[in-house]
């Protein structure tokens, strides 16, 4: 019959496997569950932040570009504002600038007038002249008989 016999090396290698396992565990396993967990909170973290800098930014670019509209639009309005004033302005201008050379065109005509009347006085006179002259040269009179 076969005997059997209780290997103690068995139960030794077990309890160093039970030893090793207790050390290591202690030692290698809980400090690197313990980093990992730590490095996948600062992952999940730095992912929120991320995501909440990118609504952020999204938010920004939203409103940037409102403002960018808004401003445009204000600018066009601006534009427009100036242009119907400057427009209105023109006219206004163009307005006093026709009465002036109205005014003066009918000043002109006046002196024209008065120095076409003056001109028409002076010629009748000087016509007088003449004819005198004219008669008394045709019926040879002598200036002096004339006068007196």
């Amino acid at each position: 019959m076969v005997s059997m016999s209780f290997d103690w090396s068995v139960l030794v290698q077990i309890v160093n496997f039970l030893i090793l396992l207790f050390v290591l565990n202690k030692i290698l396993y809980k400090p690197l569950n313990k980093m990992m967990d730590s490095r996948r909170d600062l992952m999940s973290s730095l992912q929120c932040s991320a995501d909440v800098s990118k609504e952020q930014l999204a938010e920004a670019s939203a409103q940037q570009e409102r403002l960018r509209v808004e401003v445009l639009q204000e600018g066009v309005g601006v534009h427009r504002t100036l242009k119907e004033e400057g427009q209105a302005k023109e006219l206004e201008i163009l307005a006093k600038a026709q009465q002036e050379s109205a005014g003066k065109l009918e000043e002109a005509r006046q002196a024209i007038a008065k120095d076409l009347a003056a001109a028409r006085e002076q010629l009748k006179l000087e016509a007088e002249v003449l004819a005198d002259e004219l008669v008394d040269k045709l019926l040879g009179r002598d200036k002096e008989q004339h006068q007196a």
